[in-house]
């Protein structure tokens, strides 16, 4: 859903660091936001330089892949993918049930291998940010003051997805997941360009990252 935002402000190429509110000034959204932005990318920027394009703490990975031969399993924990933060929960979450991918089910990951002919397949996890306001989250709502519309919130999403691929190379394998990543890289551009075209400037925010598991 669109956002109700005077301007979006923020440019890494300017490396502001902070912004400093002075006294007696108005007071504006996109201040606020810039703020929120730089902390966010220095956050982002920091995670991919100390752990790389992916990867997890020691003590606490997550999405650990498992199968009892009938589903797929998402271990709990913590990963990084480009620098963002994605977290499981649950201790136990079943392939089907992924929050952030309703309708999943393994029977699409069966149909995906006929289809292709293979008996080989990539899961990796897909993570974007999206931006979520109070139509689709009635707790943004300020209840104290009647409810009415106040912030909105971006929202990490990932979803753990299967690419059947052809038996052959590491780099026939890798090629057709680059080469499927991109597509699927373009149309959520297009998609997020419809439908809010000032928060597809925030970093992040629709944006796919895709890490093989």
């Amino acid at each position: 859903m669109k956002g109700d935002f005077s301007r979006i402000s923020f440019q890494p190429q300017r490396h502001y660091a902070a912004v400093m509110m002075q006294q007696g000034r108005v007071q504006t959204d996109a201040d606020a936001t810039e703020a929120q932005l730089i902390h966010l990318h220095r956050d982002d920027a920091t995670a991919r330089d100390v752990i790389g394009s992916c990867g997890a703490p020691k003590d606490e990975a997550g999405f650990e892949i498992t199968s009892n031969g009938n589903t797929l399993f998402i271990g709990p924990g913590r990963y990084y993918v480009d620098g963002i933060l994605c977290q499981n929960t649950q201790a136990t979450l079943d392939y089907g049930a992924q929050p952030d991918l309703p309708g999943a089910t393994l029977d699409d990951i069966r149909k995906a291998m006929e289809e292709h002919q293979t008996d080989f397949g990539i899961v990796y996890l897909d993570v974007w940010r999206r931006h979520v306001t109070a139509l689709e989250d009635p707790l943004l709502r300020e209840r104290a003051l009647g409810g009415p519309d106040t912030a909105t919130r971006l929202q990490t999403t990932w979803q753990v997805r299967f690419l059947p691929v052809r038996a052959g190379g590491a780099t026939d394998k890798r090629g057709e997941l680059e080469g499927r990543v991109a597509d699927a890289k373009g149309a959520l551009t297009d998609i997020n360009a419809k439908r809010d075209p000032v928060v597809s400037q925030i970093p992040g925010a629709g944006t796919d990252r895709c890490t093989p598991q």
